[in-house]
């Protein structure tokens, strides 16, 4: 996270309420070493305020937006009312990543050996790139600010190799909804039961929903590979299971719905 002694105006700010008055509340900005901010009454919310404890709580962590600073005197003030949903949801996500690239960070400068320079390592990464995130992204383009940036060789190659075993493989869920009824009176309950080990075998979850519908879940590193299973499953159906009704259809998963999302 950057450190700096005083944000600009109009930043969005993650603060920690510390104190509570009638008048409003002293918050500490977490990005900015617990400096102390005011949050004057009239911008806790935009609707007439009967008790400020309605919407605030001593030890509660928000998001602010900082609408003055007067270096001067070194004064605050923020506002609460002035964040939007969308600020708020960007506010964090951004908050999280810088503080998941700062303990990357350390991890790696730990095992580079150069824990005795830790504080002028980061001292320097602030300085060169402003953010742990825009170091990240330099790190990853292998930009020319990034290759000549003022970092010990050993640990860019050590934040590297940190990033890949810190890397969590995703998997893509597909999801099916599977109809089966079987008309082979003598033995279809056990033909079934072999049926659907087989496609448990083939890496395809089966869950039972209720007589005659199951539900089959792949899961796969990409789209592709997912689907891969689901179709060796139908086929697996269709070949041991002669007399029967076979009906399978796609369920939309969360997965896909928040793939959908992105390529919009």
């Amino acid at each position: 996270m950057q450190k700096q002694n005083m944000p600009n105006p109009n930043t969005l700010v993650i603060v920690l309420v510390d104190k509570i008055e009638k008048y409003g509340a002293y918050c500490k900005l977490i990005e900015y070493d617990n400096v102390e901010a005011f949050m004057p009454l009239k911008e806790v919310s935009t609707g007439w305020i009967k008790n400020i404890h309605e919407f605030l709580h001593k030890g509660k962590t928000i998001v602010c937006r900082v609408i003055d600073v007067n270096p001067e005197k070194g004064t605050i003030d923020i506002s609460l009312k002035k964040v939007t949903p969308k600020d708020q949801k960007e506010k964090i996500s951004e908050y999280n990543l810088e503080k998941r690239i700062s303990s990357l960070l350390a991890q790696a400068i730990k095992q580079a050996g150069l824990s005795h320079q830790k504080s002028t390592i980061i001292k320097s990464v602030i300085d060169d790139f402003g953010t742990y995130t825009n170091f990240h992204n330099n790190m990853i383009e292998k930009s020319q600010r990034y290759k000549t940036a003022n970092i010990p060789e050993k640990l860019k190659e050590t934040y590297i190799a940190v990033i890949d075993a810190n890397r969590q493989k995703k998997d893509y869920d597909v999801s099916y909804t599977l109809d089966l009824v079987d008309y082979n009176t003598k033995g279809g309950i056990t033909e079934i039961k072999n049926t659907l080990k087989l496609i448990s075998d083939a890496g395809v979850e089966v869950h039972y929903l209720g007589a005659p519908k199951y539900m089959l879940v792949s899961k796969g590193a990409d789209y592709n590979s997912a689907e891969k299973k689901i179709k060796t499953a139908i086929d697996i159906l269709n070949s041991k299971i002669k007399n029967a009704d076979i009906e399978v259809k796609k369920n939309k998963t969360k997965n896909e719905k928040s793939s959908i999302m992105e390529k919009i």
